[in-house]
């Protein structure tokens, strides 16, 4: 198995390879920390307070329309604004600080971006094998199907774990760069369900990586239970990718129904801010996805192990 997973390394990984993975991470990730203002820590207290007002004037302004839902909404979304950094000025706990943990924080939304990144990725761990025509050389060395299988799977989970643990360390850096360690503030302040609640910069960062990574290698067991299913490149690259982007709304149309909750659908599309409010859903996302796993796993060895080269 050792040198299955090394001779996928050696057949997938290039030194160009990787600058060309590096390097479109940091233009990203560097072009996204524009839109981010740098400030002296000293600083937040004043910019809390403009911002206060903003959203007190933003709430007097929406009064004079209630009776719209939208616009409650808002005044709610608002009001919540308005207790966080009354609660921040209160407790000293910096409200947006200019610095890289919360930079990092907001990283978390390019995730997509890396997600994709990984399917394509690990689509060609599978379609170089039909560019080059070796599926045939593969299954005549003598190896057993499902090592060769199992071999590649490992492979592509492996290497989603090295793009999301590089896009942390990249973000990292990057931060620390624009921003710097500015105060070493990673203790921040949320709304979550009407109730205010402190958090932490860096674990809800590495908690948001679990999920996404957890979400990506689902969508990476769907793509290669497709290839085998179909035996196209195209199509196993295309059904992950709209599998991810549709999720929700495919959720949508089957919100009435108590069996949505045993698709992966549903889960496909929480986040962060879903686990705090109800944290039981977890272990729902992590049952229901590795349920799928295993059956389309059992599908793409069968399949496989049929197949003639």
């Amino acid at each position: 198995m050792k040198n299955m997973i090394l001779s996928e390394l050696y057949k997938n990984v290039t030194l160009k390879y990787l600058i060309v993975v590096f390097i479109s991470m940091f233009v990203v990730i560097s072009a996204y920390s524009l839109l981010f203002e740098s400030a002296p820590i000293e600083e937040w207290k004043e910019n809390a307070q403009e911002m206060k007002e903003l959203q007190q004037e933003g709430i007097l302004a929406l009064s004079k329309e209630s009776g719209e839902e939208n616009y409650d909404k808002l005044i709610d979304y608002f009001n919540g604004i308005v207790s966080t950094i009354d609660y921040c000025l209160k407790n000293n706990i910096p409200y947006n600080p200019s610095n890289v943990y919360y930079f990092m924080s907001r990283t978390t939304n390019l995730f997509t971006i890396v997600i994709f990144l990984c399917i394509y990725l690990c689509s060609r761990v599978y379609s170089v094998e039909s560019e080059n025509e070796t599926w045939k050389n593969l299954v005549c060395c003598g190896r057993n199907r499902n090592t060769i299988i199992l071999g590649k799977m490992i492979f592509t989970i492996m290497l989603t774990c090295a793009v999301f643990l590089s896009y942390a360390f990249i973000s990292f850096l990057v931060g620390l760069f624009r921003f710097g360690i500015n105060g070493n503030d990673y203790i921040y302040v949320k709304m979550v369900e009407k109730s205010i609640v402190e958090s932490n910069y860096i674990v809800d960062f590495f908690v948001s990586i679990g999920l996404s990574l957890y979400k990506t290698i689902f969508l990476i067991v769907l793509m290669t239970f497709i290839y085998f299913i179909f035996n196209n490149d195209k199509i196993a690259l295309i059904v992950p990718i709209s599998t991810f982007i549709f999720a929700g709304k495919i959720n949508l149309l089957i919100e009435k129904y108590r069996w949505k909750k045993l698709l992966p659908f549903h889960y496909l599309t929480i986040d962060m801010k879903e686990v705090f409010i109800r944290s039981n859903m977890i272990y729902g996302f992590i049952i229901v996805l590795l349920l799928f796993m295993v059956i389309m796993s059992i599908g793409i060895s069968l399949s496989f192990k049929h197949k003639e080269y």
